[in-house]
């Protein structure tokens, strides 16, 4: 039921064998490509197998031509290439290198289909992962009081956060690449499903010279960010993590991990934690593994060239140094700050071997940077990059709010802004990388987007989803023509007057920050949300709009609300069942619903690359007692670090999403650090579990997004912001006019407009949207953008080094030449 009327299925067998049974599909075949079945051979061979497809001749693996020569004979070839150190057969064309396979590539692609429009890029590395070289494991088990801020938990919190389960291990000696794998498992996973209980797992090196924020947070993930195991009706039965980093040159040093839990109904849990840690021959470890593998079959249905070189990879290692310096630590920058220096020279290394290979396929000399610019401005091609961020490096831009050059308690989120932004930049201004050489403003002439996944299988499900798109949305005839927008809770900022003096004066005391503006509704999000609505209704889409914890993933059960009421004598007393049922009720909540019924997904919420969210301030100021007390909590969350987990199970994650049943969508998040991949083990990541459940597109930031989060005009600093409220209203009403919108908002709905008017793909919508973000908001001035890097002046700042950023961190995933279905244009 699942293939067509004709297929082959072949479920295992070695490469040769597989070969051999794929070569049946030939009676007869002139020519045939053989590989040998070696790294060398892969490296070679992934790049010319589009050759054979456009030849249609088959492709042998082996490790011997003796092997296949009876079969070679039986399909009567006469002419090989050959990719490895292996004898020819028959008339031989031997490929020694990449670059000669190219150019041939190039001269071929241009007599059979008159150019090249698609270049993949790919690493054959991460087909061939490190050797390990020996193997440690540490075991711990523990308890420990839940964390969960209720009224019959006031004690056990307190006690969570005093005494946490507290455990270490040490790299052995000789470790120099340190693959560190950990597996932490809730032991009371029974409530997770309906209550969203996690674990949270924090740590650091214990070494004096890195910053104290690097000890305690270079570890820091909850189990949110897990996959969980689930029994036959999908309910979770297992509530775990696995996560993993390499570490280069920290071998002797020990690494300090302690455990807190959250249970609603439990005072305390149990929990089971593994560590192993692995000595790698190299620290060229893929996170997303094999996905080059996939990269030769997107190349031949898009009738393109691949580009693949195993030097693409970057880690640090004995040979990588800065100002003469090794850079031991964690083996990319995101929590090596330092190490970005060298992998950007390296980043600038790849792309300029990119621009060669382009000048060659332009016809142009890459000397003549002005002339191949101006070409691809008005002649772009597509660059899909097949791999992860390892493989195939990000560059990592400066960035405002998590600089490069400043310890800072970012060690969680990372640092820069990691952008593929580069390899759609032919002319980026050496002494200034953010701009370019010949353009007032940088501009991106290629169209760029990177395939990704949990793994190769995830890779070719993505592609195989694209190409049988037309055939797949035919049977979803509600679903294509649906979309969803939804926004949440304490995306808007302001500045109270007296509420702001008290945060000033307490804030500093419980974790919050002075002068921030403080979370308080305002009604830009409101407006901006309904905004993207209306853009996205143009292209004919009914539109599921939905606001606050109505967006949430999920909500409370009646069962897990009297769960929770039932754990104890305060609970009953205190714990407000009936508000939280009114506002996060499994009959209110629509927001996971409504994205499984969308093509087109827009949340706007708060989040790091584990999560986002709805619930936010407002769900974190419930669940202790009524109507005074809530009040209080809710200004206590808006000011410090504390708040409950109520929120918890309607997060967005890794846990919840990887379950959804989602059709090929285009996810668009505004929301932080969500489209973070550089150094992440990919199941941690939200954005790629959106992939993993059946997206086909998404666009994210790998970094903190920018938000004003109040409406102009504001000739009150400290104010309710009721002038610029009752303007939006007026202004809408009588003329149909949204507020003005800015940062992510402009990048996003002119992405979609793009797609919509031109009835275009999402790589040239995204670089269209892109190149144009600049010069629309370059102008615009803000009282405010937090997190502050000084206190604005009362009329406002351009906060140009932000708006770069904007620019910078949003990351298009998915094949670039992808177009989805609009309703306004029937396809």
């Amino acid at each position: 039921e699942y293939y067509p009327a004709s297929y082959i299925e072949i479920r295992d067998g070695t490469p040769e064998n597989v070969s051999i049974r794929l070569s049946n599909i030939w009676e007869k075949s002139d020519a045939a490509l053989i590989i040998e079945d070696s790294q060398k051979g892969y490296e070679l061979g992934i790049v010319a197998a589009p050759l054979a497809s456009y030849l249609n001749i088959p492709i042998f693996v082996t490790n011997s031509t003796d092997n296949i020569k009876s079969y070679l004979k039986k399909l009567g070839v006469k002419y090989t290439f050959i990719c490895g150190e292996l004898e020819g057969y028959g008339i031989t064309w031997r490929f020694d290198s990449v670059d000669e396979i190219n150019d041939l590539m190039i001269e071929f692609l241009n007599k059979k289909f008159g150019g090249i429009k698609y270049i993949t890029m790919a690493n054959p590395l991460d087909a061939w992962p490190p050797r390990v070289l020996n193997r440690t494991v540490f075991h711990f088990e523990g308890k420990t009081s839940s964390v969960a801020i209720l009224p019959s938990t006031i004690t056990s919190t307190a006690k969570g956060f005093m005494n946490p389960g507290k455990h270490n291990f040490t790299i052995p000696e000789g470790y120099k690449y340190a693959l560190v794998k950990i597996d932490l498992e809730n032991l009371d996973s029974e409530d997770v499903e309906d209550l969203g209980d996690y674990l949270t797992l924090s740590g650091g090196p214990r070494l004096e010279e890195v910053p104290p924020e690097q000890q305690m947070f270079e570890i820091q993930i909850t189990t949110m960010a897990g996959i969980p195991e689930r029994d036959e009706n999908g309910r979770i039965i297992k509530d775990k993590l696995h996560y993993e980093m390499v570490l280069y040159d920290r071998d002797g040093v020990t690494y300090d991990l302690q455990v807190i839990g959250t249970w609603l109904a439990k005072k305390e849990g149990s929990y089971r934690l593994n560590v192993t840690v692995e000595s790698l021959e190299n620290p060229y470890y893929p996170l997303m593994k094999n996905l080059s593998s996939i990269a030769p079959y997107l190349t031949a249905y898009r009738k393109g060239l691949l580009f693949a070189k195993p030097e693409f990879a970057f880690a640090a290692n004995d040979n990588v140094t800065v100002n003469g310096e090794k850079c031991p630590g964690f083996y990319v920058p995101r929590k090596n700050p330092k190490l970005a220096i060298a992998s950007n020279e390296h980043v600038l290394k790849i792309h300029e071997m990119l621009n060669n290979l382009l000048a060659k396929i332009a016809n142009i000399s890459s000397d003549d940077l002005e002339k191949l610019r101006n070409y691809y401005a008005e002649n772009p091609i597509y660059i899909a990059i097949v791999g992860g961020a390892t493989m195939i490096p990000q560059y990592i831009y400066e960035n405002p709010d998590t600089p490069l050059d400043e310890p800072m308690a970012i060690y969680y989120f990372g640092y820069g802004t990691p952008s593929d932004f580069i390899y759609g930049d032919i002319d980026p201004n050496p002494n200034d990388i953010k701009n370019d050489t010949f353009t007032k403003w940088p501009f991106q002439e290629n169209i760029v987007a990177r395939v990704t996944g949990w793994d190769v299988q995830d890779a070719s499900a993505l592609i195989c989803r694209t190409i049988f798109y037309e055939e797949i949305v035919k049977k979803l005839t509600e679903w294509r023509k649906t979309a969803t927008v939804q926004t949440g809770c304490g995306t808007d900022f302001q500045k109270i007057p007296i509420l702001e003096q008290i945060k000033n004066i307490l804030a500093p005391f419980l974790g919050g920050a002075a002068g921030e503006p403080m979370k308080f509704p305002s009604g830009a999000t409101h407006f901006s949300g309904d905004y993207v609505a209306s853009v996205i209704k143009e292209g004919g889409y009914e539109v599921l709009r939905t606001e606050y914890t109505v967006s949430q993933y999920k909500g409370f059960s009646d069962e897990a609300l009297n769960k929770i009421k039932k754990a104890g004598v305060l609970n009953m007393l205190l714990f407000p069942k009936t508000e939280i049922k009114l506002v996060s009720g499994e009959k209110v909540v629509k927001g996971g619903e409504y994205q499984e019924r969308s093509n087109i997904i827009y949340a706007n919420g708060h989040g790091s690359m584990h999560l986002y969210e709805f619930g936010d301030v407002f769900m974190w100021g419930l669940g202790i007692g009524y109507v005074i007390i809530p009040i209080f909590m809710e200004f206590l969350t808006r000011i410090s670090i504390f708040a409950t987990p109520l929120g918890a199970l309607g997060t967005y994650c890794p846990r919840n999403v990887e379950n959804m049943e989602l059709g090929p969508s285009v996810v668009i998040i505004e929301s932080c650090v969500v489209g973070k991949i550089d150094g992440m083990y990919p199941q941690n990541n939200i954005g790629q579990a959106y992939l993993h459940a059946g997206a086909n597109a998404l666009v994210a930031a790998s970094t903190f997004t920018n938000v004003a989060g109040y409406l102009k005009p504001r000739p009150f600093v400290n104010s309710f912001g009721i002038i610029g409220y009752l303007k939006a209203w007026y202004d809408l009403i009588t003329r149909g006019e949204y507020p003005e919108v800015n940062f992510g908002v402009i990048i996003h709905t002119d992405f979609i407009s793009n797609i919509i008017e031109n009835n275009t793909d999402i790589g040239t919508a995204f670089r269209n949207e892109r190149n144009s973000y600049l010069p629309k908001d370059a102008n615009s001035t803000f009282l405010w953008v937090p997190p502050l890097e000084k206190q604005l002046i009362k009329r406002g700042t351009k906060v140009m080094n932000k708006k770069y950023n904007t620019f910078l961190e949003y990351n298009l995933f998915g094949d670039p030449a992808f177009n989805p279905y609009q309703p306004v244009n029937n396809g």
